[in-house]
């Protein structure tokens, strides 16, 4: 049995160390360690949040670069090239006002980035959930202030409770008409002129939902971590973001949206014809895709484009490129795989309907004894989507990392494929949440494939780097080396890993392609590795 002095000691030993003497220590001793260590984690956590806010150099919020105005591109009475920064920031001020009149009295908000629409987070690659992001966190004075001195602008994610929003819900409204009449709210002209925002109460758990159906394509409800641009911020086009009305603050209830502005798919009984979901037997081919429709620009729940999407999933866009695979038996198969890849990547069977058509259309492209006219046949796409079955739908912050990722690499393909991936999140589920890099490279859950040490370690820092965007894990500095610190990646599920393989194989008895069973290329990663 190890000394109450020797477990202080093992505490005070560097990560690789620690993990090298657990295999002396007694199981009480080790219990007792992890306890502190965990508590030293929290700590250091704490410390760096509080280093990181003492040394704040000034504000990250971007500064304009430009008061030039394009009228062309905005129908809004406030414009940058005649409202000066105090202005802006007396409309920043202004709906401020209004939230701490109905209890939001302390809100945290996030600049803008550089284009000023998305948050600053999106451009640095920042998870939300990070530490870090604590110090790009602004008091509404501070945002006032900053706003005053150039500042592009601010938003504000709803119904966060680290951000002092909870209960507080948006409606993003494209097509303000379209709308159907949800009370009398706050109302934000939006930077384009043509839209608004309005500012809600929660009354109940109200979730983020795109309009589909007859409100297809004319905003979102925007509830739990979705962001909308404050007033006082600079839209692209020189148009500012400003409160056009203010009759007091409504409360919004989950059953006043009507069901197209509701999570999920529609039921059959409340579509329209020529509109298809995932159970419905009410389709009409000929009106399913409008004019000019593109499968490129749907985007899926977590507000990723497909185009994206294409870019990180190998496989699936083979499938939405090749219409007859020779992976696949049939065409049939062929045709569930693909609605099987675009579930997992979290779209709509709406959606998923429309893309099918546009993507998959054999007409012209095989012989007749091969159905050429089969995705048009109503009950065939809606058994083919509601028959369908997947283990469990891509992570929402992994999925935008690895999107974030490719296009770092010109859009070529994610720097690390998910067999790495899976490598390195099985060595902090098997060696513990501390781990340096060559820990990592050592563990027998990461496949070296013949390479060398060097270049499995570069592989390695990719796949940190990924889970680091995805909020997933933290670095810090012990010493001359650095240790990652796993924030949850130990549950998080990646396609391909066991769990995967088990629930494809059983799920409708279908027949797999390779990749259903995680078999993805590797030439990309391998010319990195050898960069």
């Amino acid at each position: 049995m190890a000394t109450q002095d020797s477990v202080y000691n093992t505490i005070g030993l560097s990560a690789q160390q620690r993990f090298r003497n657990q295999r002396r220590v007694s199981s009480r001793t080790h219990n007792v360690e992890l306890a502190f260590s965990a508590r030293r984690k929290e700590q250091r956590v704490r410390n760096q949040i509080q280093n990181e806010r003492y040394h704040r150099d000034g504000d990250y919020a971007p500064r304009l670069s430009t008061r030039q105005c394009d009228h062309d591109e905005h129908d809004n009475s406030e414009c940058i090239c005649d409202c000066t920064d105090s202005e802006r920031a007396e409309l920043l001020q202004n709906y401020l006002q209004v939230l701490a009149q109905h209890g939001w009295d302390s809100p945290r908000l996030m600049p803008v980035g550089s284009e000023g629409k998305a948050p600053y987070i999106a451009e640095r690659h920042i998870g939300l959930t990070q530490p870090k992001i604590h110090d790009l966190l602004y008091s509404p004075e501070e945002a006032i202030e900053a706003v005053r001195t150039g500042a592009i602008g601010f938003c504000l994610y709803a119904d966060r409770p680290e951000h002092n929003t909870e209960g507080l819900v948006f409606l993003d409204r494209d097509e303000p008409d379209q709308w159907p009449d949800l009370g009398e709210t706050v109302r934000v002209v939006s930077g384009s002129g043509t839209g608004d925002h309005l500012t809600f109460a929660a009354d109940g758990e109200i979730e983020n939902a795109k309009g589909k159906a007859e409100l297809s394509g004319i905003g979102s409800v925007r509830g739990p971590n979705w962001f909308v641009v404050l007033p006082g911020s600079v839209h692209p086009s020189g148009g500012i973001y400003h409160m056009d009305e203010n009759p007091g603050m409504a409360e919004l209830s989950p059953g006043q949206l009507p069901r197209e502005l509701q999570q999920g798919p529609l039921p059959a009984s409340e579509l329209p014809d020529g509109v298809v979901s995932g159970a419905t037997s009410n389709l009409n081919p000929r009106a399913s895709l409008q004019s000019g429709f593109s499968a490129d620009e749907v985007t899926n729940n977590i507000g990723i484009p497909l185009e994206d999407v294409r870019q990180v999933s190998r496989w699936l866009d083979y499938l939405l490129s090749v219409i007859d695979p020779n992976e696949y038996e049939s065409l049939s198969e062929a045709d569930q795989a693909t609605v099987r890849y675009l579930l997992i990547w979290r779209f709509e069977p709406t959606d998923i309907a429309r893309i099918l058509r546009d993507c998959r259309d054999r007409r012209g492209q095989v012989n007749g004894e091969d159905h050429p006219h089969k995705l048009w046949r109503d009950g065939y796409v809606e058994r083919t989507i509601t028959n369908t079955g997947i283990p469990y739908q891509v992570d929402p912050d992994l999925g935008k990392a690895l999107v974030e990722d490719a296009k770092a690499t010109k859009g070529r393909r994610p720097s690390a494929g998910s067999k790495s991936l899976r490598g390195v999140r099985d060595a902090f589920r098997n060696l513990g949440t501390e781990l340096t890099t060559t820990e990592i490279v050592e563990s027998p859950d990461v496949d070296w494939r013949g390479s060398k040490k060097g270049s499995v370690k570069r592989r390695v820092r990719r796949c940190l780097d990924i889970f680091d965007s995805a909020g997933y894990i933290e670095s810090q500095r012990d010493g001359r080396q650095i240790i990652y610190i796993g924030e949850g990646i130990t549950s998080l599920r990646i396609p391909g890993d066991s769990e995967w393989y088990q629930r494809t194989a059983v799920l409708m008895d279908e027949e797999l392609g390779p990749a259903d069973m995680g078999i993805e290329s590797e030439q990309g990663e391998r010319r990195n590795e050898a960069k």
